[in-house]
């Protein structure tokens, strides 16, 4: 349960920095930090279960983006 917790955290996160990212301009996609984040995985099941992360986290930054007002909520 713990990792669940931190998994629901980390998506606020996310969506914070969605909105930053929309006040400040910036893309919401980088490339280059998606690969040394997933470069990071040890094996072929972290390289998965943190590319499902990253695209959780890059669908939450959309939805704020995309979303009615600031909040995309």
């Amino acid at each position: 349960m713990e990792m669940l917790r931190l998994y629901r955290r980390r998506l606020e996160v996310c969506r914070e920095i969605g909105r930053v990212k929309r006040l400040l301009g910036i893309p919401l996609e980088d490339e280059a930090r998606e690969a040394e984040v997933l470069g990071r995985a040890g094996d072929a099941w972290e390289k998965l279960l943190l590319s499902i992360v990253v695209e959780a986290c890059k669908s939450v930054q959309r939805e704020v983006s995309v979303g009615s007002g600031w909040g995309g909520d």
